[in-house]
């Protein structure tokens, strides 16, 4: 993946470049379960949409972060 954006990033005319696990007009998503902080699992887990982004990605797509901070390798 690091390769990709290297080669993305120097094309002609590209400012930034950022990658996710899916494209995301096209409506695709994927769903993790989690557990509580009691560790309690099972068939009615609580379940969170997922898309893995690269580090760059909300400041590519001019996404504030509200609260908190992004994530870092």
């Amino acid at each position: 993946m690091d390769q990709l954006q290297e080669t993305l990033q120097a094309l002609p005319g590209v400012q930034e470049v950022a990658l996710s696990s899916a494209s995301l007009l096209a409506g695709h998503r994927s769903a993790t379960a989690f557990s509580r902080p009691t560790g309690e699992t099972g068939p009615h887990s609580p379940m969170a949409d997922c898309l893995d982004v690269s580090e760059a990605f909300f400041e590519t797509m001019h996404i504030p972060i509200l609260r908190g901070r992004v994530f870092r390798r």
